[in-house]
């Protein structure tokens, strides 16, 4: 082999120790037969599909291994940004598997700490919800939306109240782990709060005082004790849910936490943004989805179901996702990027103006809202050509045949 070339990746290493969590978890001899690497070489996740041979009808014939890469895995420093990532992924699927009756993500069968990886249930081919948004139709689009929203209603109702589980599931993976619990740190949001100040400034609007207290409040909300404080994704793009249009799960919970469940809940209003695919959702349908939404966080959310608690929650974390796409101004003032099939400054306009509409229509946040509509009119000046995003293209043809 050629000194310059990448080692080969093999999974031998991670075959004894997969077989043993696998027996484990079965109780029963189990052998992995092959292994299919299912991910490019330089993903910063090796997702492997294996072949088992078992004997018992209750083992899967195949398992997926998902392994961090190991270049940038460090089991002993759990502030380094794999091991944070891989410690959220083990917790949170481990999580969801154990404690929540119904199954919202895959089956968790083990893992390992030291070589970097756990073993999930094989979903199958991944199918997501990229497809119907971008290639479907309006029917098509909206029914998978709703699949969406419904899921994670339903995973943040089971979740409630059950924060202590998830905090020793991730103690138990790495006692050295910082607390998953989203606790806020003070100086943090004051060191934000002053970069975004800066920021405004430069495009010529002042962050007052009145706005100031407004934030911090805000960020009481989001990251603080409530009624709606359960476990969240915090990134359920499209890509990371499993759909066949009967059944819907969710996958890749790296940045999984206890945290707000608006934090997900509205991420057709935001729209999706933590995504590379963000466009966004038609009014109608949005209102259709947060409705399904509410319906099933209320079972175990009385919250979900008083307009007055919903709505004021929702302008705050309507209000966090403005905040934290304002810091962007950071590098988008001088020049725009292109993140997915969208820019930055599409996705800056797009949401200060779904949390101006907001916050005036639910009456909150207003000097706020009077920083964010300066800031607004201030940036469609400097970007006249920026338009703020589309909707997404299964929506359009019924868009565009409205007289």
């Amino acid at each position: 082999m050629n000194p310059s070339e990448p080692a080969p990746i093999v999974f031998d290493p991670l075959k004894p120790p997969a077989e043993r969590i696998l027996r484990n978890y079965h109780e029963s001899a189990v052998r992995i037969a092959n292994a299919e690497l299912l991910t490019r070489p330089d993903r910063r996740n090796r997702i492997w599909r294996c072949m088992l041979d078992a004997a018992g009808a209750q083992i899967p014939g195949t398992v997926i291994v998902k392994q961090v890469a190991p270049t940038g895995y460090d089991p002993d420093n759990p502030d380094a940004e794999d091991t944070l990532r891989f410690f959220g992924d083990w917790a949170g699927a481990h999580f969801l598997s154990q404690v929540c009756k119904e199954l919202h993500g895959p089956r968790f069968f083990g893992g390992d700490v030291r070589a970097g990886f756990i073993v999930l249930e094989d979903l199958g081919e991944h199918r997501s919800l990229v497809q119907p948004l971008l290639e479907g139709d309006q029917a098509t689009a909206t029914r998978a939306l709703l699949a969406f929203v419904r899921r994670l209603g339903r995973m943040h109702a089971s979740a409630l109240g059950h924060e202590e589980e998830f905090d020793a599931i991730l103690r138990a993976i790495n006692p050295a782990a910082p607390s998953p619990g989203n606790v806020r740190r003070d100086q943090h949001i004051d060191t934000a709060i002053d970069q975004i100040h800066g920021l405004l400034a430069e495009v010529g609007v002042e962050l007052t005082e009145a706005a100031r207290r407004e934030m911090r409040a805000m960020c009481d909300t989001v990251y603080g004790p409530g009624p709606f404080r359960t476990f969240i994704h915090t990134d359920p793009c499209p890509d990371n849910v499993f759909y066949d249009g009967d059944t819907l799960r969710l996958i890749d919970f790296e940045a999984s936490r206890f945290g707000h469940a608006l934090h997900d809940g509205l991420y057709c209003r935001v729209p999706f943004p933590s995504c590379w695919c963000a466009n966004r959702v038609p009014p109608d349908v949005v209102a259709q989805a947060e409705q399904a939404y509410r319906g099933e966080l209320a079972a175990a959310c009385p919250a979900a179901l008083d307009d007055r608690l919903f709505y004021a929650a929702a302008v705050d974390v309507l209000a966090f996702w403005t905040c934290e796409c304002l810091l962007w101004l950071q590098r988008t003032l001088k020049e725009d990027n292109r993140w997915g099939i969208a820019g930055v400054r599409s996705r800056i306009l797009t949401r200060l103006a779904t949390f101006i509409e907001a916050a005036g229509t639910y009456e909150r946040l207003p000097a706020l809202q009077t920083a964010c509509e300066q800031a607004l009119a201030s940036l469609a000046r400097r970007w006249p050509e920026v338009q703020p995003l589309p909707v997404y293209p299964a929506f359009r043809a019924s868009l565009e045949e409205v007289p």
